[in-house]
Formats: C-alpha cells, structure tokens, sequence
C-alpha cells in the first residue's frame, strides 16, 4: 500500500531545501494544488534535492580550498624590493616581502686591471697600457715586461696570459727584479718566440 503526503507538506519542504542550500534543481515529479502524492514520487523528487545537495556541497569544499590555495600564493607573492645595502656591501637575497640580506663585496680580484697589453714575437710592444714596456731575453728565451708603477711579484697579482695565432703553445709566467716574465713552449717542449697579449689584477 502507496504512503500518501499533503501536497502543502511536499511543497514546505522543498522550500527550506531551496533556502539552505540555494542549488539549482530539477525535480523529476510535480503536484497539482489539493491532492495528495504518491510516497515514491516523493522520494524520488527528494533523492534528486540530495544529489544536487550534495554536488553543491562539494563544489563549495573545492571553491573553499582554492580560496585557501589562492590566499597561501597572495602570501608568498614577490612584493617589490625594497631593501637597500650599505656602501661594501651587495644584494645576496631578496626577500618575498622585498626585504633583503646583504654581504659584503668580495675583494678577490679589483674590478680594473693594473697593466694589460699586446706582445709581439720579438718582444716589442703593439698595444698597452701607458705603464707596459717589454723586450724579449734571447740567451734566457723569454719576455720580461716591466710595470712601471709596481714591482710584479708572481704571487700577488692574478695574470692571464692568451697566446695569438693559429699554432698552439703553452705560456709560462714567473717573476724576476719586479718584472713579469713570459715564456713561450711549442707542444714537444721546446722554448719559442710568438705573439701573446696578457692582463694583470691586483688584489
């Protein structure tokens, strides 16, 4: 035997579905005013409530962690920098707040070489520094540079040496009476003449 429900009930109801839950649905079975309904009608219009009850509900956990996933990015967003460093000192790391942590700039090496220069095969200078004169040592087969304004000692001054042309040799540097020494050794070993430029820093 079919349970039957007022219609003003049925109706009632669906009401305070509509105001909690404010989701849209379709309701599968409909009513005429002064009658009664079918106790399965009624169930199967309040099975279809749940489902779009439910698929609300989880619709507003997944807007709910995306608002907090969105709030966590706003948080960790780059904000302009704002931090400044001391004279000596430089940016290490900027902050997400635009803060940042400074250290001191690293004295290794000067920011401007002391001499640099060209040296031709025979010792003679193509291009240098105003400071730079050179000559080539045949008995000792090598070049000695001398730095007029400092006395070149091989450990305290960084110097890169770039031999020019299209045959490969090795450069050596030492250090003698002030003087930047260079010395010149094709593949096998064997002491020769050639072009090279160099520069100097000091640290």
């Amino acid at each position: 035997m079919k349970k039957s429900i007022p219609i003003t009930v049925l109706g009632f109801l669906f009401i305070i579905s509509n105001i909690v839950f404010g989701g849209e649905v379709t309701i599968p079975n409909t009513f005429s005013a002064n009658t009664t309904a079918v106790a399965s009608d009624v169930n199967e219009n309040f099975s279809a409530v749940k489902i779009e009850v439910d698929d609300n509900s989880f619709n507003i956990s997944t807007n709910a962690n995306n608002i907090a996933i969105n709030s966590s990015n706003i948080d960790a967003k780059q904000s302009r920098v704002t931090g400044t460093c001391q004279p000596g000192e430089a940016v290490r790391v900027i902050n997400n707040d635009g803060t940042v942590l400074c250290e001191p700039i690293s004295q290794a090496v000067a920011t401007s070489p002391v001499a640099y220069g060209v040296i031709d095969s025979d010792g003679t200078v193509i291009s240098a520094t105003t400071n730079i004169s050179s000559s080539y040592n045949a008995a000792s087969t090598r070049y000695e540079i001398t730095i007029s304004d400092h006395s070149y000692l091989l450990w305290d001054y960084s110097t890169v040496i770039t031999v020019l042309g299209s045959v490969p040799l090795i450069a050596t540097e030492n250090s003698v009476g002030g003087d930047l020494l260079v010395e010149l050794f094709d593949m096998s070993g064997n002491s020769t003449t050639g072009r090279f430029n160099f520069i100097i820093y000091k640290p």
